[in-house]
């Protein structure tokens, strides 16, 4: 597991984290649950305690760019050799 990093099962987190110009570091799929993996810092926290507590604020059109980026992510990655485990390792999208 990598250090400093946050990891998310929850997609639309994901999409505003994203959106919000947080570093996704990379994804990895597994029985058909994805996994988004974040570099974890203060100001991410923060924006997850935002987003939980309802007090987010997004761009609604970043947004919806940020949650395609992340379905093409979940659909068009790199299969390992293990027919249900799938990661990618991406910088920022």
């Amino acid at each position: 597991m990598i250090e400093n990093t946050y990891h998310s099962r929850d997609f639309y987190l994901s999409g505003y984290l994203l959106a919000i110009q947080q570093k996704l570091l990379s994804h990895t799929r597994e029985n058909r649950i994805t996994t988004f993996i974040f570099q974890d810092t203060n100001d991410l926290q923060e924006a997850v305690e935002r987003y939980y507590n309802m007090a987010a604020n997004v761009n609604p059109v970043i947004y919806g760019q940020s949650l395609r980026s992340l379905k093409s992510l979940i659909y068009s990655n790199h299969t390992n050799t293990d027919a249900n485990t799938r990661t990618t390792e991406k910088g920022s999208l």
